[in-house]
């Protein structure tokens, strides 16, 4: 069976796309494999005057020597090792000021020595995936040894043995536990002294195809500070890092939470900053303000301690019949990494004037004339979720006070009006939910909430009520992305 050719267009930039394939839909130990890359412009002709390379995580690659046809061919070598891999190779190529990039995912077949027991002077015969071994003849003792061909993903052989006799019998053997990591970080520019530098990675699943999507990766540093991880396409992501002064290498370990075990780990060697922008006054080592070192774990999207600071319009509509619009401000931190922030918020709050007609006993109308403006201070909690690449769907709660005052006008048939001043001092609680996108230096905003306020002394009703915000948060520390 003849394998398709496997390809993999991951990146375009600058009016240039990478494309990177296979001439093998896998390959297997003591095998190799052909691997082409193309640079096309923005009209698909070949790019020649441009600078490639190509790395792999597994195995071994020659460097791209360009053909005729425009495309860049080099040669992969697997690593003679137990088990299966899965070679995840990185392309790179620069133009000018110009720097696109390509993953390609390659599946390895890897050698393992299948021992099984049977009935003596059994002929053996092997299933792995879809390929099959045999039949082998078992030992007078029974005993049977079969060298099988491993592909990633399968974690079981079939194992069909057929006495003298004609009997036979077939079983399920678990194969070892793979061992191989299922992601790859690289660095897309030198980590530079205190300046932010983007590290892409990839993840494919545990046949090696590439992830549909982002699994919760802990992704740790012995120096320097990790930025929060952006999900792309493709088993694709992005995160930043800031390096520590030169010294010793620094070393970046990234693998799924649940397979820490399988972990890939990036060396990397910081580069002396010039000497203008070496870190700011008071850090001693080159790193921002406020930058920690140690390990960071970034299985997370989040920026750890992340501030936002809020405002927001509303509308609203309540029992009380004080329907109005209003002004909040608020502030959150993140908890650590984790979905939670802490929340504090402050509205300032005027309703329409409304009236009122009742009719007293002795069959007298009375108009009733007013208004309620207020302040409210709460505090509380929000959980949030990133979606799509700038998304953020999130949902609150807070407890606070409330206190609403204003002018109430009654009106007697024949009489002077009366004048009173309202006043209320109570609970409030609300809860609510909403999504924001990124936009410049936060995100844009909307929400829907209800809040319960019951109304004291003389006012009655409930003076939170539904409301519909729309706003804007600022967010301070390792920017708006979500």
């Amino acid at each position: 069976m003849v394998a398709a050719p496997l390809t993999l267009l991951v990146l375009t930039l600058t009016s240039q796309a990478v494309a990177l394939r296979s001439d093998k839909a896998f390959v297997t130990s003591g095998d190799s494999a052909r691997i082409e890359l193309s640079a096309l412009d923005d009209t698909g002709k070949p790019l020649r005057d441009v600078q490639v390379s190509l790395t792999v995580n597994a195995g071994s690659v020659t460097e791209p020597v360009a053909a005729e046809d425009g495309t860049f061919r080099a040669t992969y070598q697997p690593a003679g090792q137990e088990g299966p891999q899965v070679a995840l190779f990185h392309a790179t190529v620069k133009r000018g000021a110009s720097n696109s990039g390509a993953w390609l995912a390659l599946p390895v077949h890897g050698n393992h020595l299948l021992r099984v027991r049977v009935a003596p002077r059994s002929r053996v015969k092997v299933l792995v995936g879809a390929a099959s071994y045999g039949p082998v003849t078992a030992s007078a003792s029974g005993e049977v040894s079969v060298p099988v061909k491993v592909p990633p993903g399968v974690t079981s052989a079939e194992v069909t043995a057929t006495e003298r006799s004609g009997r036979a019998r077939t079983q399920t053997v678990a194969l070892p536990e793979p061992t191989f990591a299922r992601i790859r970080l690289v660095a897309l520019d030198p980590p530079v002294q205190g300046k932010p530098v983007s590290l892409q990675g990839f993840v494919v699943d545990e046949s090696g195809n590439p992830a549909a999507a982002i699994p919760p990766l802990a992704i740790t540093v012995d120096r320097g500070t990790l930025g929060p991880i952006s999900p792309k396409e493709g088993g694709t992501f992005e995160l930043p890092y800031t390096a520590p002064a030169p010294g010793a290498p620094v070393h970046i370990s990234a693998a799924p939470i649940e397979e820490t075990e399988r972990a890939f780990t990036l060396p990397l060697e910081p580069v002396a900053a010039p000497v203008a922008s070496a870190g700011r006054p008071g850090t001693g080592n080159g790193q921002p303000g406020g930058a920690g070192t140690g390990p960071l774990a970034s299985g997370s999207p989040w920026t750890p301690w992340q501030r936002t600071a809020g405002f927001f319009l509303f509308g609203q509509s309540n029992t009380a019949r004080a329907n109005g619009a209003g002004l909040r401000v608020e502030g959150a931190l993140r908890l650590a990494q984790r979905p939670w922030e802490a929340l504090v918020l402050v509205e300032l709050k005027k309703n329409k004037e409304v009236t009122e007609e009742r009719t007293t006993s002795s069959g007298d109308t009375v108009t009733k004339t007013f208004t309620l403006g207020g302040l409210g201070i709460r505090a509380g909690g929000r959980w949030s979720h990133p979606f799509l690449t700038r998304g953020v769907l999130f949902a609150d709660a807070s407890v606070g006070l409330l206190a609403a005052s204003g002018p109430v006008e009654f009106q007697f048939p024949g009489s002077e009006s009366v004048k009173e001043e309202l006043r209320s001092v109570g609970p409030a609680m609300s809860v609510g939910g909403g999504a924001a996108w990124s936009v410049g230096p936060g995100r844009l905003c909307g929400q829907l909430e209800w809040t319960y306020a019951p109304g004291r002394n003389s006012v009655s009703g409930n003076l939170g009520g539904l409301t519909l915000a729309a706003g804007y948060q600022f967010v301070f520390g390792g920017g708006p992305s979500p």
